[in-house]
């Protein structure tokens, strides 16, 4: 009977040593993605934020091509609107003053963490729901960075079909 419970317990530990091995590796392998999902949630909740604030102060988003000094919608100029001083009609400038007197509204512009791009999509001629510009994003070929819609304000991850296939375990779109 002692000899019995002897391998019991030996094969027990042994499964118990084997299981935490495999857990340890799988723990060293796996949580990159879980780290890049929260990255990519602070990422959308900051530039939103910034978005919101740049806004409140004018009535208007960055690269309105309405009312924004970036009416042609070049993606360096709004990185620039964002990360910068700014006057009421969106001018940047890299120091305060009189004239200058609104932001900076981000420290720094931040890379999609999956991809590492900086890249922003500006649209400038559709205004949709945060859902459906979600869906069109999703069924295209996202490379990457960011797209943004300047009418509403929305800004979602950049990754469409291509992100779906790049990794197993990649969602399409991280969050929203």
């Amino acid at each position: 009977m002692r000899g019995l419970r002897r391998v019991l317990w030996s094969v027990a530990a042994a499964a118990a040593l084997a299981g935490g091995s495999f857990r340890l590796g799988m723990h060293a392998a796996v949580p990159a993605a879980p780290r890049v999902e929260a990255q990519l949630v602070r990422d959308l909740e900051g530039l939103r934020g910034a978005l919101e604030r740049y806004h409140a102060d004018r009535g208007w988003y960055p690269g309105d091509p309405d009312r924004d000094y970036n009416n042609s919608g070049r993606m360096d100029l709004l990185r620039r609107q964002l990360t910068e001083f700014t006057r009421d009609d969106g001018r940047p400038a890299p120091r305060r003053d009189a004239e200058y007197c609104f932001g900076p509204y981000l420290r720094e512009f931040p890379a999609d963490p999956w991809t590492g791009s900086r890249r922003v999509i500006l649209d400038q001629s559709r205004s949709r729901s945060l859902a459906l510009l979600r869906h069109d994003v999703e069924a295209g070929n996202g490379a990457g960075g960011w797209y943004y819609e300047v009418r509403t304000g929305n800004i979602v991850s950049n990754h469409g079909r291509g992100r779906a296939s790049a990794g197993a375990g990649r969602p399409r779109f991280a969050a929203f």
